[in-house]
């Protein structure tokens, strides 16, 4: 670009081609520019004008006829609405107002014609819950947490529980296991739960079998957890005897016991 119309020609007066102001530009920005502007302000409306006027009503490409009007569901006022709120819904308004009117008495036929009183399964005892858009699509309805307690032990107990083992529970413990076997497994752990870390407090530590066999009490498949860490055992447990039995192997890689020295005879 040339420098030179810097130095010769100067600034020119020329009008905002948006506002009408008298701005001052060089010769080259106005032979550059078709259109000039005294703001960035003037710029950002002319280019909304111009989009306007370009892209509005039909010709938008996804024009699709424009508004339709209709009678208001509430006053019967003639109203204009777009073609994809007529398909949306099935009741239009022409205000706010009308709609929440319509809203107040559609409420309170629907609370009318359906009945939201239940009768609880455990007690027999006639309820109203309080939530009805949570309760209405359940299948069993009690009316307190007591209920609902009897509910879930009758509900989900034995073979119906999601995390029925086939009754391991109720196996009895070997005579292995007794409690000067779980106070050495105890002392060999330092007292802490080899899961959390936490040190034993209050309460004692559970020993807890690796395998999950109730006979194999051997004190490599023996090992200290805290309550907590213990009844996440009891999910998803073909991970957990992965999980404690590479602890194990490696405890017993890493431990190095010192031999006493030769006693020179």
């Amino acid at each position: 670009m040339n420098t030179d119309i810097y130095k010769n020609e100067g600034k020119h007066p020329v009008p905002c081609s948006f506002c009408g102001r008298t701005i001052n530009k060089h010769l080259w920005q106005i032979k550059k520019n078709k259109n000039n502007f005294c703001s960035p302000k003037c710029w950002s409306e002319y280019r909304k004008e111009w989009a306007r006027g370009k892209f509005i009503g039909e010709k938008n490409p996804q024009y699709r006829g424009g508004k339709i009007s209709i009678n208001c569901f509430i006053c019967g006022k003639l109203t204009l609405i777009c073609q994809s709120r007529f398909k949306k819904y099935m009741h239009h308004f022409c205000s706010p107002s009308c709609y929440y009117e319509w809203r107040r008495g559609y409420s309170r036929k629907f609370k009318e014609k359906i009945s939201w009183k239940y009768n609880c399964e455990i007690c027999g005892k006639e309820y109203e819950p309080q939530h009805t858009h949570k309760n209405r699509n359940h299948k069993h309805h009690v009316c307190s947490f007591e209920c609902y307690a009897i509910l879930r032990s009758k509900t989900y107990f034995g073979e119906n529980h999601y995390n029925w083992q086939g009754g391991k529970s109720y196996e009895p413990y070997s005579k292995d296991f007794a409690p000067h076997l779980k106070e050495f497994i105890r002392n060999r752990d330092y007292r802490q739960c080899k899961m959390c870390g936490k040190i034993e407090d209050n309460g004692k530590l559970d020993v807890h079998h690796i395998d999950y066999d109730k006979n194999n009490c051997h004190p490599d498949n023996l090992i200290s957890l805290c309550h907590d860490c213990h009844v996440k055992t009891n999910y998803n447990r073909e991970y957990w005897i992965e999980y404690f039995q590479k602890f194990m192997t490696n405890r017993l890689e890493s431990f190095q016991p010192t031999l006493p020295l030769a006693v020179n005879q």
